[in-house]
């Protein structure tokens, strides 16, 4: 972003001591709407697990908060975990192993 803003100060014809000033007004707005992606973004995890667990409520055979625990058609355990990169992470645990299956970006 500090080149475009660069450029931006560059076409300015005369700048003045109170346009330096300002300057950082013109990146408040990105600031607040990078803020409100995020908050967005939350909210949609969110959806996506709750839709997952509904999917999959009846073979779930724990959940600790953003965690799913569940045995699929082989018999081994899989775990489906809300975090951060990525959003939702399905695992599946292979004797002592565990091996990531699917990666979830919201």
């Amino acid at each position: 972003m500090a080149e475009p803003l660069a450029d931006l100060v560059r076409q300015i014809p005369s700048f003045t001591e109170r346009d330096l000033r300002e300057l950082p007004l013109l990146t408040y707005g990105s600031q607040l709407q990078g803020s409100n992606n995020t908050q967005i973004g939350k909210k949609a995890m969110q959806e996506v697990f709750v839709a997952i667990t509904e999917i999959l409520e009846k073979s779930v055979s724990q959940k600790e908060g953003n965690k799913l625990t569940l045995k699929n058609a082989a018999g081994r355990t899989v775990f489906v975990i809300l975090s951060h990169d990525p959003d939702v992470c399905v695992q599946e645990q292979v004797e002592n192993r565990i091996h990531h299956k699917v990666a979830i970006e919201v």
